[in-house]
């Protein structure tokens, strides 16, 4: 696989999964955080998690050494 392939799938696909389908599976159970549901405390960190995926795959395969 190829640093271009590696970095498409740090940066992109992981963040879209974060965003679409984690909350999808957190939903289904009960648990809360602070007293927000799952879900939601999940959303509000994607906030940090996104960029850091995407720095991460910025730093390890695409900038220029």
């Amino acid at each position: 696989m190829g640093r271009q392939a590696k970095s498409v799938m740090v940066s992109g696909i992981l963040p879209l999964v974060m965003i679409t389908f984690v909350p999808l599976l957190l939903n289904r159970t009960g648990l809360e955080v602070a007293g927000f549901p799952i879900s939601v405390f999940w959303i509000f960190s994607c906030f940090i998690l996104v960029p850091g995926c995407m720095w991460t795959g910025w730093v390890l395969f695409e900038r220029e050494k």
